[in-house]
């Protein structure tokens, strides 16, 4: 294990998020499920059945309180160039009610506003940046080999957005993965309870409420980091 800087370089340079909260153990957790129990990625399980996924990543345990451990590696750094909000549409393609049997509708009318059929307009918020940077402390050559199955990062995948043309690890001459030189902070770092300034996801998967704990909340600070 070694303090490593990895770099996901975008193809299009730009990337979906609505927190810009970018966790690059969230990417190796999916990498490592699909090797390793790709039944629970295609039918899930029950919460107490989901395992803890095992990374090439330093486990840093809180001495506050052991359950609250995590991988050692930051939240993603970018460099904003710009943000706008993407629109995705989806509408009744009407050129085509003539395939529809209508012979079980009461009315005989197809409601766009509620229901199967109902229009959108979805706003995407946007980020345009060359690439994301992670830091970490862990196995270099496993990270490798596993990120390089990673092709996307973030929201509306489907749509071009986010897609990763190389990943490029290196190593790095300190420990980034909870605060840089300058001692900005680089991630949400578990706290006692009396210090927190939030309750956020410490660990993959960050929704799930068992991984939650009381933080310190990263701002944001350190994006133009290097």
């Amino acid at each position: 294990m070694e303090p490593l800087k990895i770099t996901a370089v975008l193809a299009a340079g730009q990337l979906a998020t609505y927190d810009k909260k970018l966790t690059l153990d969230g990417l190796l957790s999916w990498v490592w499920f699909r090797e390793h129990h790709p039944e629970l990625l295609a039918y899930g399980a029950k919460d107490a059945d989901w395992p803890d996924a095992e990374l090439p990543l330093e486990r840093r345990i809180p001495e506050h309180d052991p359950d609250a451990w995590y991988w050692a590696v930051s939240l993603g750094q970018m460099q904003i160039i710009r943000e706008y909000v993407y629109h995705w549409h989806r509408r009744f393609a009407a050129e085509h009610d003539r395939y529809i049997d209508m012979s079980t509708k009461k009315s005989g009318r197809i409601d766009t506003k509620a229901g199967y059929m109902k229009s959108y307009r979805h706003p995407v918020p946007v980020i345009v940046t060359p690439d994301i940077t992670w830091y970490a402390v862990g196995d270099g050559k496993e990270l490798q080999r596993m990120l390089n199955q990673v092709s996307y990062i973030g929201k509306n995948r489907s749509q071009g957005f986010g897609w990763v043309k190389e990943w490029i690890i290196e190593s790095w001459h300190a420990d980034w993965s909870e605060r840089d030189d300058q001692g900005r902070l680089m991630r949400d770092l578990p706290v006692p309870a009396d210090l927190a300034e939030g309750y956020e996801g410490i660990r993959p998967p960050y929704w799930h409420i068992k991984n939650r704990s009381p933080v310190v909340v990263w701002d944001g600070s350190a994006e133009n980091a290097s």
